[in-house]
């Protein structure tokens, strides 16, 4: 099986395709979370008040 359809097979796929959708937002949602939160600080740390 070439790489091409070993990709198109993870989306295509009800089982692990949902999981990789799933895992991609999640780390999506939590990156932007996360740097709304320190543009929103004026990029210090919160640590070094």
């Amino acid at each position: 099986m070439d790489l091409g359809n070993l990709i198109s097979s993870l989306f295509l796929s009800p089982g692990p395709g949902g999981v990789i959708v799933i895992l991609v937002m999640g780390g999506a949602a939590t990156v932007y979370f996360f740097l709304t939160r320190w543009i929103i600080a004026g990029g210090k740390d919160e640590d070094n008040h």
